[in-house]
């Protein structure tokens, strides 16, 4: 009976996933419709975060008339074991270089410089979610009777 449990479980935490993700894909297609500003990157350098490697580009930019900083390259970062992404990142933002940086017009300090995501990233995702789901049906299926 604790398998009807766990798969009902699984099943669930899978729909709140793929939910999760098709929310996100939504959310970082609004970032292409963004105001697009010109930037400068303060500095970039490789990160290294519990074991995973990252890129940090620092940036500023103006809107509106105020000036900004962000950091964030793209809303779905994927920090690696490897560090040859991140150093791929990097080595296209070098300091002083400038740059087009998407700012959220209804929160100028929300800004992005590569807007949208990779697919293949919320494709695994979505997979990830499918996988889960499976596992909760045949759990579920070989709980009854």
């Amino acid at each position: 009976m604790a398998s009807l449990g766990v798969g009902l479980m699984l099943v669930l935490l899978s729909i709140l996933g793929a939910w999760h993700t098709v929310r996100e894909k939504r959310s970082v297609n609004l970032e292409r419709k963004w105001a697009a500003v010109p930037g400068r990157v303060i500095r970039s350098k490789v990160h290294l975060v519990g074991g995973n490697f990252e890129p940090l580009v620092e940036y500023s930019y103006s809107f509106e008339g105020a000036t900004h900083t962000g950091s964030r390259l793209r809303s779905t970062d994927v920090s690696t074991e490897s560090r040859g992404p991140a150093e791929a990142d990097v080595a296209r933002y070098p300091p002083g270089a400038d740059i087009t940086v998407f700012v959220n017009p209804d929160m100028p300090a929300d800004s992005v410089v590569e807007p949208g995501t990779r697919e293949w990233y919320l494709t695994g995702k979505i997979l990830s979610c499918a996988f889960v789901a499976w596992i909760g049906f045949v759990m579920i299926k070989n709980a009854l009777p």
